[in-house]
């Protein structure tokens, strides 16, 4: 009997402690669980109530999107810089080539340059396309505009170099101009390089304010304009054009010279130089073929002629590019003059056995002053010409005094 009391004293016990605990369990587990994972996360840190006016942590704050936003860029960045340090090294290559006069070298140089070019050119694609994707969910689109506008305008930089690159021939008295080419596209990609760079920098450094594509001072924005349906294609992308080869700066300098020389110091009528470039050419040439080309190029060329009657006169042309220079005429005739060119040959239609295609030009206007040289003179003219590519092509961009002013189009009879 005495032993049937003890067992049943000890179930008793048994369930009420079973009790109690389902019931401490109940009303505490939640809490002594989170304290629990809190101290074995964080063993030295005590929990604390959240403070309602402390600042927002930026961490907590920021979006995944927005994290890949700037990831991206920062990874465009990334790659930019590492085709620039390949350019530099590149550079430095080539000048031992022209100073030990090593044909063999320079060779290959430009085929490493090439394929530095292509490859860069594939990983920044990529790396464009899902800056794209990222911007609308990280509420950039803005910044992503400023960002794809710099990006094209370097990709397409370095795929007209790639394309240039094709047609050097190395011969056995050439070594000097063979060289001297290349060091300018590695000196063209490297400027478009440490543009794009400035771009993506700032809007790392400070994605809440987006930046613009590093560019000269300009005066007012280019007005829109509808621009007419193109069959040859060209990307919207303003792009900058590279001036042509050294033959070709080495004449138009030389044109430039001439016309300073000729200047009578008593003379206080201004000489002013326009340069008409056509958009796109090496598209063009690939897609017609240079039998066509060399037609389209007549043709343009005819219709810079027309500028004598606008008192112009041609000072020098080779392939895609037309200088011309204006003496006793001022600076809105000039305009005139350079804008009914650009809206004839936008106007014309060239009749192929396949298509009827057409083409555009861009242009540039500088005027001289006394201190001016040929050198100074003919980069005004370079960059007037590079900003109205880059701002869409199909323009014009003019220099009044230091400030580089895009053309409010005239509509103006065309140059028959």
């Amino acid at each position: 009997m005495t032993g049937l009391l003890v067992i049943l004293f000890f179930a008793v016990v048994a369930v009420g402690n079973i009790c109690l605990g389902f019931f401490v369990g109940v009303r505490f587990g939640p809490a002594l669980l989170a304290g629990g994972l809190s101290a074995r996360l964080s063993p030295n840190v005590q929990p604390t109530a959240p403070d309602p006016d402390a600042p927002p942590d930026p961490a907590a704050s920021a979006s995944p999107s927005a994290d890949d936003f700037l990831d991206s860029l920062a990874g465009m960045l990334r790659n930019t810089d590492e085709y620039e340090e390949n350019l530099k090294d590149l550079d430095d290559r080539v000048r031992k080539c022209l100073a030990n006069a090593d044909a063999l070298s320079a060779e290959q140089c430009v085929s490493d340059l090439k394929a530095a070019g292509r490859e860069f050119v594939d990983s920044q694609t990529s790396a464009a396309l899902h800056l794209d994707q990222v911007a609308d969910e990280a509420d950039r689109a803005d910044a992503n505009q400023d960002m794809q506008h710099a990006a094209h305008a370097m990709l397409d930089e370095t795929r007209d170099s790639l394309d240039r690159l094709d047609e050097f021939v190395l011969t056995e008295d050439n070594l000097e101009d063979y060289c001297d080419q290349l060091l300018s596209e590695t000196g063209q990609q490297m400027q478009s390089c440490m543009s794009f760079a400035e771009t993506v920098e700032t809007a790392v450094d400070d994605p809440e304010n987006p930046s613009e594509v590093a560019k000269p001072t300009v005066k007012e924005d280019v007005p829109t304009t509808d621009e007419p349906e193109h069959p040859l294609e060209p990307p919207q992308e303003a792009i900058p054009e590279a001036p042509q080869d050294e033959e070709n700066r080495q004449g138009a300098r030389a044109a430039l010279q001439g016309i300073l020389d000729a200047w009578p110091e008593d003379d206080a009528s201004p000489r002013i130089a326009a340069v008409i470039d056509v958009d796109e050419w090496s598209a063009v040439k690939s897609r017609v073929g240079d039998e066509h080309a060399t037609g389209i190029l007549q043709t343009v060329a005819e219709t810079v002629a027309k500028a004598h009657e606008d008192g112009g006169q041609l000072c020098h042309a080779t392939g895609q590019q037309f200088w011309i220079s204006y003496e006793d005429v001022q600076s809105e005739e000039v305009i005139k003059s350079v804008e009914r060119i650009r809206q004839t040959v936008e106007q014309l239609q060239f009749i192929l056995p396949e298509e009827t295609a057409r083409l555009t030009v861009s242009g540039g206007i500088a005027a001289a002053d006394r201190a001016d040289t040929a050198a100074t003179w003919f980069q005004q003219l370079i960059t007037a010409v590079r900003e109205a590519k880059r701002y869409g092509r199909n323009r014009t961009f003019h220099f009044e005094g230091d400030v580089l002013t895009p053309v409010v189009s005239p509509q103006l009879e065309p140059a028959t």
